[in-house]
């Protein structure tokens, strides 16, 4: 059955089955492994909510995407393309048209933003940048 519109047991089929996909990717897998390893079941809740609050302005989401995902360690950039690429991809089994679409833009503005914060200015995120004092 296809959802048609994102009701929380929607947004719960929809995220279920990307991590599912996300776990077996050759690519993400290892790093989402390694990110989130025993923290599975704490972290889906959290993409319950964060969708939620994404798709039907719930607030239910109260963490810092940015500040999370700059506390891992660097891993490229092309990778938020699997990540779209797989995302949409569950978005359209599992959603009507309609609703796949605006999972898919949702989903592609996020991942920009992400993208934009954790690459624009790399030196922030170098452990080894030397900060200069003021006036030096």
């Amino acid at each position: 059955m296809r959802h048609h519109t994102a009701t929380d047991g929607a947004i719960r089929d929809l995220v279920d089955a990307f991590y599912a996909k996300v776990r077996r990717d050759a690519q993400l897998g290892p790093i989402f492994e390694t990110a989130l390893h025993g923290q599975w079941d704490a972290h889906l809740p959290k993409m319950y909510d964060f969708w939620s609050s994404v798709m039907n302005t719930t607030g239910r989401y109260k963490g810092n995407p940015v500040a999370t995902h700059m506390r891992l360690p660097p891993f490229p950039p092309a990778l938020f393309d699997r990540w779209i690429s797989l995302f949409s991809e569950t978005a359209r089994e599992l959603c009507a048209p309609e609703l796949a679409v605006e999972f898919d833009a949702k989903a592609r503005r996020i991942a920009e933003s992400l993208k934009l914060a954790l690459y624009y200015r790399p030196a922030e995120r170098d452990p080894l940048r030397v900060v200069a004092a003021p006036g030096t």
